[in-house]
């Protein structure tokens, strides 16, 4: 229903609660429409009963339940409100040739340029990905929010933290793998919650993510191992005990993120347009996609 709104939307879950509370009216004399309680209870009714189908069906819940999520937070944005940070999904063609090759759609916005004339570009990083990509507004929809996810130094609650805390942990657990020594116990746990949540949100399955994310492994261990030079990465150039917080700050902080990979000159950029990013000197921005069929959309 592309033309409806917001308050359309609810106006048909409150028609679905309008016959779902006929079931019970009688009895209990309910009415959500008017009283809250009523209407947290018949919706946690509902939502319970909606499990049963789905279990006498077959269906995954869950699943079911991660698509009205994004149809909900797609529903409720509008044109321009993507913001540095944010995380979006990819849609359309390029997602599904980015499914096809069997590659991340889900992604933060590291950069946004708004030029006087024409559709405004946002710049999204794809976790488990060296280079970051541009696109128009209209590819992209809100992507689910991101899992909190408890670590032994802190709480990591963006897809680009999880993968920078992940890539170091890893490498510690990589460089203790000497004769006479033996990996931490935190690294371990760190190790399965973060690929577990970061996976699941990308929408991969472990082994797959693992082998995306090996060139950053790889490079932050030669960091590891030679120390820090002219060619390590700031965002990965971090301590052993640098806590989470620190961590995602230097990976998600707007200035931080907008830096990332975005491109030092712009070409398309006109003058009077509005870039909102920190031009750091960063690896070049490249648009590159895979040339392989589109696969099923998503």
């Amino acid at each position: 229903m592309p033309d409806s709104s917001s308050t359309d939307f609810a106006t048909f879950g409150a028609m679905a609660l309008d016959l779902y509370q006929e079931i019970f009216e009688g009895a209990q004399g309910l009415d959500h429409r008017t009283n809250d309680d009523h209407a947290g209870s018949l919706l946690g009714d509902l939502l319970a009963d909606l499990m049963h189908y789905a279990d006498a069906r077959g269906i995954s819940f869950d699943t079911a339940l991660e698509m009205a999520r994004s149809d909900h937070a797609a529903e409720r944005s509008q044109p321009g409100q993507h913001l540095i940070g944010s995380p979006v999904q990819l849609i359309g063609l390029d997602a599904a040739e980015r499914e096809f090759a069997d590659l991340p759609i889900r992604g933060q916005v590291t950069g946004i340029l708004t030029p006087p004339d024409g559709p405004t570009t946002c710049y999204v990083r794809f976790p488990l990905e060296m280079n970051g990509h541009a696109f128009t507004e209209d590819k992209l929809r809100p992507a689910p929010p991101f899992p909190p996810t408890i670590t032994s130094a802190g709480v990591v609650e963006s897809p680009l933290a999880a993968e920078a805390a992940l890539v170091e942990t890893i490498a510690r657990i990589e460089s203790a793998d000497n004769p006479g020594s033996a990996p931490r116990f935190e690294d371990i746990r760190d190790h399965q919650a973060l690929l577990a949540t970061l996976s699941s949100w990308v929408g991969m399955d472990e082994q797959r993510t693992s082998e995306l994310i090996e060139p950053k492994v790889f490079d932050r261990i030669r960091q590891l191992e030679t120390g820090p030079g002219l060619g390590s990465s700031p965002a990965l150039d971090v301590g052993r005990h640098q806590t989470v917080d620190e961590l995602s700050t230097r990976r998600s902080a707007p200035a931080q993120l907008a830096a990332e990979n975005f491109p030092l000159h712009d070409e398309g950029a006109q003058p009077g347009s509005s870039a909102e990013v920190d031009r750091h000197s960063s690896p070049p921005f490249t648009t590159n996609r895979p040339t392989t069929p589109p696969g099923p959309v998503r």
